[in-house]
């Protein structure tokens, strides 16, 4: 498992290198201070994960997800002491697929770093439909013709609102699905996410919609004529 760090400051760099050595010591950890440098390794080169900062002395990490995303669904992981939902909203949109926010532990990166591969590797599934909405194989949202690629969380969201249609899908439920058996699933990330999930269905001629019930989950919403 190759992993590419794009980090400017030295003690981080080095904080990361000693969580994978001790944590994952199979993980080969790739370390560049510059996104120019990170975009051209990606160019030549396939790791299974990017940790990003957002603050670069070159070009932002905006720019740097924007580059990647052009040719890449490569997983990435944006690190960063800005902690506003509006950063958090910018980098999911621009194609992040998990936000982690500085000063964070060892352990938290590394059950961050196992979920979004797992994501990654296993949301292959096959595809759901629900009268003229599916999701393929590849994590793409299909609407009559139109399609929109989701990241791997979100499609890991929308096909649990896709099997129970009309239905609560809990938190908890999303939680457990994404991250697994332990402590780092921020609520904050899914509602980040829910949020892209309704603007990519506000975009599409569907009637269908995620309706929330505060505190306990999402429903797709779907016309009992079109299920």
């Amino acid at each position: 498992m190759q992993v590419l760090v794009i980090e400017d400051d030295k003690e981080i760099q080095e904080f990361i290198q000693i969580a994978f050595s001790v944590g994952w010591p199979g993980a080969e950890v790739k370390v560049v201070s510059l996104g120019e440098q990170g975009v051209a390794f990606l160019e030549s080169n396939t790791p299974d994960i990017v940790i990003l900062d957002l603050g670069l002395p070159d070009i932002t990490g905006y720019e740097v997800i924007k580059c990647i995303r052009r040719y890449s669904q490569i997983p990435i992981i944006v690190q960063t002491v800005r902690d506003s939902e509006i950063d958090v909203v910018r980098c999911l949109n621009m194609g992040a697929d998990d936000y982690i926010t500085k000063p964070y532990g060892q352990m938290e990166l590394l059950a961050r770093v196992r979920a979004l591969l797992r994501r990654h590797f296993y949301s292959h599934e096959g595809q759901i439909v629900r009268g003229k909405l599916v999701i393929d194989d590849n994590n793409q949202l299909i609407y009559d013709g139109t399609s929109f690629h989701l990241t791997p969380i979100e499609g890991r969201i929308m096909r649990l609102l896709l099997e129970h249609p009309n239905h609560i899908v809990s938190i908890e439920e999303m939680k457990l699905d994404i991250w697994g058996d332990n402590e780092y699933n921020p609520v904050s990330t899914i509602r980040v996410h829910i949020g892209r999930l309704r603007n990519i269905l506000s975009k599409i001629p569907c009637s269908y919609w995620i309706s929330s019930t505060s505190g306990i989950g999402y429903t797709l919403v779907i016309p009992d004529q079109e299920d």
